[in-house]
């Protein structure tokens, strides 16, 4: 250790106005009062067409991943179906049908329940 170093922690030890001076700039307080803390999210259950195969609905689901404001997708090839988590009030059921036919044009997807949630 440096006498530098030594002298600047015996400052900072024995003066605490010197270290909360120091760092006056960078504290910042946060008011959580008028906040709403109660988390929300949005479902879409999907009917998909076109799914052939678990790869298929693998190349669906990763694609709903990759959106943003997606909290979670779950894809069911058995039932051709899928149920999709967002952010509430971004998405609208014609965003997550053309989802799916971005993936690829032999796939379509049809809303057939949306509602929110509180959890």
């Amino acid at each position: 250790m440096c006498w530098f170093q030594y002298i600047n922690s015996i400052s900072l030890n024995i003066s605490k106005f010197y270290f909360s001076f120091y760092n006056e700039g960078n504290i910042k307080l946060i008011n959580f009062e008028n906040v709403n803390m109660v988390p929300k999210k949005e479902i879409f259950i999907l009917e998909i067409r076109g799914i052939g195969c678990e790869g298929c609905a693998n190349k669906i689901k990763k694609f709903f991943d990759s959106r943003p404001n997606v909290i979670d997708s779950k894809l069911f090839f058995n039932n051709k179906s899928a149920i999709v988590s967002v952010i509430p009030g971004i998405y609208k059921a014609s965003d997550l049908e053309s989802w799916v036919k971005m993936v690829d044009f032999k796939y379509e997807g049809k809303v057939i329940q949306q509602y929110n949630i509180q959890y």
